[in-house]
């Protein structure tokens, strides 16, 4: 998608095969990650890379100090569901709050 004539950004270079599988993982989800920037697609890649990749927590997700108003990040790691949906009864949505 880098250097495609449509679609493609101009300049960019190819992207060469890192080599291991989990340098592949990463080297995908980073390019995501620049690719659909703002669009609310990230929270998902976050998830499937502790889900399915079984990367650790905290190397996926902001931990420790926040760098506005001195707080620090929470422990969630997902949106809860709203208690607007929640108290829809027929809400059958899924409310696991692990990653």
């Amino acid at each position: 998608m880098r250097t495609q004539t449509v679609g493609g950004v101009a300049g960019l270079a190819p992207l060469t095969d890192p080599g291991t599988e989990n340098a592949r993982v990463d080297l995908l989800m980073r390019e995501r990650a620049f690719w659909m920037f703002g669009t609310g697609h990230r929270l998902g890649d976050l998830r499937r890379l502790v889900r399915q990749y079984n990367r650790p927590l905290e190397s996926v997700y902001p931990t420790g100090a926040y760098h506005k108003a001195g707080g620090r990040y929470g422990a969630m790691a997902v949106l809860p569901v709203s208690f607007d949906e929640r108290n829809n009864p027929n809400f059958q949505g899924c409310t696991d709050l692990r990653p």
